[in-house]
């Protein structure tokens, strides 16, 4: 097989050239249809439906991979294009899907982060990744925190709403209770690089990888506490691993719903939600990250990177904690989520199994959301913006949750602590609008803590 082409190194997955050869048996899912048949349902022109807001007791988890956040900032540097010139809006979306120039800065709308999380409704846990600031950058991690929280200046242009924005999608009382008249309120966090040799970015500025999570303050409500009960036990945390070193990882771990039947305080455990940017498993070298010296590729660290995440979500799982790791994972599952074709290098096919063997029935025993509400439906979060729209897509971002999140009654019958999450729905947002300046499509997952059967 060729040598893959030289990228940028933010790019993920590279653009590598692909050889179209019978795929070998794997031990993994395979599709009836043909891997290389194109997906009936990538139309260019049409645009996904409108994401409704979650019901009552239900949590919603977005994620998306924003291949750097600068183009939300209010400070860019000359050459950055602002974020309105990526954000098609009205009749003009299609056209401009279809490789039309955008709409200019005066007359898109949708226009800011904090305009996104409006159109999704405010999800509870927004997971970025490859934010691509450097972990010295306090002004930027500032910035972020502002556009988010628009009260913070609530007279600025870009958190100004018009008329045609405030009825393009009602936001419903519940998911905005106990917050301020414009929406409410998100914590933001950050993962940054701290590998001077692994993670230096160009000229060895720091702006490389990265990962944000924006936690809503009013988070609590989805349990459907009183403000006393709020108080008792209803810590929400964020925070790294101890052994991440290149802003890959953040954890948000949220208690177990309150109205959950009482249980002993040593089993009272909840949700852990990982956000995670993986290794891309490359053949560019791994270098120790106290010497410098070369150990390695980045494919035996993506393996690396694989064996300790799992380890820090099984501490979580044997904790009684149920799991859900989101985020952009750098890995194709099966046939049915690359086209034109799978990468079949050695190296991919390894990575693969090794994902698989650690996370999924043979590990973990985590269950790919989208797969289980979706089949084999073909449907992708990656696409390059240098190619036309549906001529190279992969799905690389995955929201993965633990296996008793998907049980018939949401019931976890295996350690007898009572009603807890259940995946509900999962889907990704793929149009070219919702992509904006990035090189992914968001995704996310409702989950319910309550007696819904829906």
């Amino acid at each position: 097989m060729p040598p893959p082409r030289s990228r940028a190194p933010s790019l993920s997955p590279p653009p590598l050239k692909r050889r179209r050869i019978s795929p070998p048996q794997l031990s993994l899912q395979s599709s009836s249809h043909s891997a290389t048949s194109p997906p009936s349902h990538i139309d260019p022109s049409r645009t996904c439906p409108p994401l409704a807001p979650p019901e009552p007791q239900r949590l919603r988890i977005l994620s998306w991979n924003v291949n750097g956040i600068d183009a939300f900032l209010p400070t860019r540097p000359r050459d950055q294009k602002s974020i309105t010139s990526f954000f098609p809006t009205g009749q003009n979306s299609n056209a401009s899907s279809r490789g039309h120039k955008p709409q200019s800065h005066e007359t898109a709308t949708n226009s800011s982060l904090r305009r996104c999380l409006r159109r999704w409704h405010y999800p509870h846990i927004v997971c970025l990744q490859e934010v691509k600031i450097a972990r010295s950058d306090r002004r930027a991690q500032d910035a972020v925190r502002e556009i988010v929280n628009p009260t913070y200046r609530s007279d600025h242009p870009e958190n100004q709403f018009s008329d045609d924005e405030e009825s393009d999608g009602e936001v419903s009382e519940h998911a905005v209770a106990g917050t301020d008249g414009n929406g409410p309120r998100y914590d933001v966090h950050f993962s940054l690089p701290r590998d001077k040799h692994n993670a230096r970015g160009l000229r060895g500025n720091g702006k490389v990888y990265g990962v944000c999570t924006f936690v809503r303050q009013d988070i609590t409500s989805v349990f459907q506490a009183t403000p006393e009960q709020q108080q008792q036990e209803r810590e929400v945390t964020t925070k790294e691993v101890d052994w991440d070193l290149e802003g890959r990882v953040l954890v948000t771990v949220l208690p177990q719903p309150l109205h959950a039947p009482t249980v002993s305080p040593l089993r009272r455990k909840g949700l852990a939600v990982f956000n995670v940017y993986a290794v891309n498993g490359t053949t560019n070298p791994h270098r120790d990250s106290s010497t410098g010296t070369i150990i390695g590729d980045r494919h035996a660290q993506k393996r690396r990177f694989h064996t300790l995440l799992a380890s820090s979500v099984r501490e979580y799982q044997e904790q009684d904690y149920q799991v859900v790791v989101a985020g952009d994972l750098n890995i194709s599952r099966t046939p049915l989520d690359s086209y034109p074709s799978l990468r079949l290098g050695a190296e991919h096919i390894r990575n693969r199994a090794d994902f698989e063997e650690k996370f999924m029935e043979q590990g973990l025993g985590m269950v790919d959301s989208f797969r289980h509400v979706h089949g084999q439906k073909k449907k992708y979060t990656y696409h390059p913006p240098s190619k036309p729209w549906g001529a190279g897509m992969d799905r690389v971002d995955l929201i993965l949750c633990s296996k008793n999140m998907v049980s018939s009654d949401g019931i976890d019958g295996s350690t007898g602590s009572g009603r807890r999450w259940r995946l509900v729905n999962a889907d990704m947002l793929d149009t070219v609008e919702e992509r904006g300046p990035s090189d992914h499509v968001p995704l996310f997952v409702d989950m319910s803590s309550g007696d819904s059967r829906k």
